[in-house]
């Protein structure tokens, strides 16, 4: 069995040099069910390096000079220079020991682990300088050291309506947008204080792409996802608070949730809605709301009966009627009469996430170096995920990714003005930028 760090080489080289996390996904498999204390060091490196990684290979380049280094023994090198660097708890001669383990799985030959062993020796004996170099750099408002890849900048690259009239040009606002950009950059690689969605009982609850999630949640072993999202939800709960008051409580407000995963959403609305009922004597003989929750993903949609299930029975159940399915939106027409006269539609559409830089740092090596192609591409599926929603006719419609694009965002509001321009809807939007208590994040209702 390969140790943590041996599949965390793996991994790093393939994110990096084949744009593929097919490696990660698998390794972190394997040690969730075998080794599951060895988990949270197998992510600390990768996101770590990662994170680093075009520092890293700055330090490597200054000590290297003129001698290449392979993709694996380069990552190597960089897992034992991230450790010695900011993992204090690690013990310095476990580090070594490990690089040479690792050398030795991977069947890197002698002259390379010796290459390795004195870069390793460079940096530990020039830590302190090489902190002071890094936080000089990280706290610089030159481009070049947040441009790579430098499509990835120009893609959050945004300049917004409003901007452009406020600041009084275009030259001044693009320059006003290339600094934001440069900032979400510099605040996503940073240690980024992030919050779990909160239950009534004030316990922090989060959905992670993790098929243990609701067996680590009762463990108290959560991630925490941004307070971005947790924003959506409150705005969202507003728009059905205020529906349900016109209604007097009188029929049920009727809610779709096209891409509910794994019911992150759909437990936060409801907590802050039950909340609202209760501060504001809110009462009913029957439930106020009906939410279906669908999802293209069979997987989701069975760990949302198991987990997300469960608890809206405990804690919602009075207030609201859920019901599950899988639903992947191909072919509206067939599936139509079953989503007509819904109240709302809640779209949160699969995207480039390049606001969530901060928790999955390999994005920017995935998706990075076509940025804007990519972003482009999911466009299209929010567009027709956008479509589809149309078609059943709903009162308010509300898209949300955590993304910061332009085709993602500024382009599915041109969309879906077009689509509604014989009906003059209201269109309200809103951008969240990364900073120090939140990831990014965009949402947009029409009614």
């Amino acid at each position: 069995m390969r140790s943590a760090r041996v599949l965390a080489a793996r991994a790093i080289s393939d994110i990096v040099s084949d744009k593929n996390d097919k490696t990660f996904v698998e390794a972190r498999e394997v040690l969730e069910k075998d080794f599951p204390k060895d988990v949270a060091l197998f992510e600390k490196i990768v996101h770590g390096v990662l994170k680093e990684w075009f520092w890293l290979e700055h330090l490597l380049n200054k000590f290297a000079e003129k001698k290449s280094a392979s993709m694996i023994q380069k990552v190597c090198c960089f897992i034992g220079s991230y450790q010695l660097l900011f993992l204090d708890r690690v013990p310095t001669h476990a580090i070594y020991s490990e690089l040479k383990n690792s050398f030795k799985e991977l069947n890197l030959s002698d002259p390379q682990f010796k290459f390795a062993h004195a870069f390793l020796k460079k940096v530990e004996n020039s830590k302190e300088d090489f902190l002071k170099e890094r936080q000089k750099l990280f706290n610089s408002e030159s481009e070049s050291f947040w441009s790579e890849p430098k499509p990835l900048l120009d893609a959050l690259t945004i300049v917004l309506p409003e901007e452009r009239d406020a600041l009084g040009s275009l030259p001044k606002a693009k320059k006003f947008a290339r600094q934001r950009a440069i900032a979400a950059l510099k605040i996503q690689n940073g240690e980024l204080p992030v919050y779990g969605y909160q239950l009534s009982d004030s316990k922090s609850l989060l959905l992670e792409n993790d098929e243990h999630f609701f067996e680590n949640l009762k463990e108290g072993k959560t991630r925490v996802q941004g307070l971005s999202s947790q924003m959506s939800c409150e705005y969202f709960s507003d728009l059905v608070f205020k529906e349900i008051k016109q209604t007097k409580g009188k029929r049920k407000i009727r809610i779709l949730e096209m891409a509910t995963g794994k019911g992150g959403k759909c437990l936060r609305t409801l907590s802050i809605l039950k909340q609202r009922f209760l501060d504001e004597k809110v009462n009913s003989d029957l439930p106020l709301i009906e939410w279906v929750a669908a999802d293209s993903n069979l997987k989701q949609i069975k760990m949302f009966d198991l987990g997300a299930m469960p608890l809206i029975e405990k804690n919602f159940k009075h207030w609201v009627t859920v019901r599950s399915l899988k639903e992947d939106w191909s072919e509206p027409e067939k599936t139509k009469e079953q989503f007509l006269n819904f109240d709302f539609i809640w779209i949160d559409a699969p995207c480039t996430g390049f606001g969530t830089i901060s928790k999955n740092p390999q994005i920017p090596f995935l998706r990075g170096e076509n940025a804007f192609a990519e972003a482009t591409k999911m466009a299209l599926i929010q567009k027709q995920l956008c479509s589809v929603a149309l078609t059943f006719k709903p009162t308010h419609l509300f898209y949300s990714v955590c993304t910061l694009t332009k085709p993602e965002t500024l382009d599915i509001e041109t969309f879906l003005t077009e689509l509604n321009s014989s009906k003059t809807p209201k269109i309200e939007q809103k951008w969240i930028w990364p900073d120090e208590n939140h990831e990014g994040f965009y949402w947009l209702s029409i009614s």
